[in-house]
């Protein structure tokens, strides 16, 4: 049998590429996402540890390990559903 006797294959293997690449896409803007949101949560936390002798310098540090923890978290759920079919 040829491509002949199949006439929706192309469309159908046309469909699974485009949803493979949005896919990849949306991975692909969601580590952005995420590393930024990191580098923010880092930058809090390294002015949090320089600012040690005022008061309330610990909030920065917690703010920014919660920020990572959750971006981390919601990140590697989201690259989990990508993933699994």
């Amino acid at each position: 049998m040829t491509k002949k006797h199949f006439p929706g294959f192309l469309q159908v293997h046309r469909k699974i590429i485009y949803e493979k690449s949005f896919s990849l896409g949306f991975a692909g803007f969601c580590a952005l996402v995420a590393a930024y949101l990191v580098f923010l949560g880092v930058i809090s936390i390294s002015t949090g540890l320089q600012h040690t002798q005022e008061e309330g310098s610990w909030m920065p540090v917690l703010a920014g390990s919660l920020c990572i923890l959750a971006v981390l978290w919601i990140f590697f759920r989201v690259a989990r559903s990508l993933v699994r079919p």
